[in-house]
């Protein structure tokens, strides 16, 4: 039987000022420069949409939930039953999402993945 688990997926802002770290100040950035472009958000949903996940609405990055089983199928992630955490390593990131994915947020006790 497998769970069914809710992940948030962080995806790569459009100028890609996450990895600065720091070295930019908030002043001299506007807010938009922090977010995914919509054709990246829409892409991804419809992605996820269409490998079998629901896609749920958020802010600024996609919330999706599937079976243990799909995120072990799309990602190479597997989890054990009844632990409190799981360590991932590095996961299998699709093509299309290639560059795109930031990293996926695991709700409830999961570990995040990145």
């Amino acid at each position: 039987m497998h769970e069914v688990l809710e992940a948030t997926v962080i995806l790569k802002s459009r100028h890609d000022l996450g990895s600065y770290k720091g070295e930019i100040a908030a002043n001299h950035a506007q807010l938009g420069d922090f977010l995914p472009d919509l054709d990246t958000i829409v892409q991804s949903a419809r992605f996820f949409r269409n490998a079998g996940f629901r896609v749920l609405p958020s802010q600024n990055c996609i919330r999706i939930s599937g079976t243990t089983g799909q995120f072990q199928s799309m990602f190479g992630v597997y989890f054990q039953p009844g632990a409190a955490s799981t360590s991932i390593g590095s996961i299998q990131v699709p093509d299309l999402l290639e560059g795109v994915l930031v990293r996926l947020l695991f709700q409830g006790e999961w570990a995040q993945v990145s």
